[in-house]
């Protein structure tokens, strides 16, 4: 019987490794599971310096079928009628991800303030 768990991203709870890109690990319930895995895209916000930027893209290495496509994973702010979801092809033990503008620019928020949060859904 799978696990269904919610895991958030957001300020506090992630490294940030610099130059844009983020880190997280996974619960080691998630990672150790032998059964199959999916993670479900739920929802997403970015503010910046109290400001809600439409044309900003997450990316992140869940997408693990096709990595050459920059691992393009929604659109932030947006909201979403459904679910995405991707089945885990092997075993990873972090999240690592960033933000695109829709220019393919990464997007590395400056001086100024700023908030996200991802939502997503580990079913293992």
């Amino acid at each position: 019987m799978s696990q269904k768990l919610y895991f958030i991203l957001q300020n506090g709870n992630c490294t940030h490794q610099g130059g844009g890109k983020f880190i997280r690990r996974f619960p080691i319930e998630f990672i150790n599971s032998q059964n199959i895995k999916h993670i479900h895209f739920i929802r997403s916000q970015i503010e910046v310096n109290r400001n809600i930027p439409s044309n900003v893209s997450f990316h992140a290495n869940i997408v693990q079928k096709n990595p050459d496509y920059d691992n393009f994973v929604g659109v932030l702010s947006v909201p979403y009628d459904g679910r995405k979801k991707w089945r885990q092809l092997y075993t990873m033990e972090d999240i690592m991800f960033h933000f695109r503008t829709v220019n393919g620019e990464l997007f590395v928020p400056g001086s100024e303030p700023y908030n996200y949060l991802i939502e997503l859904m580990l079913e293992y």
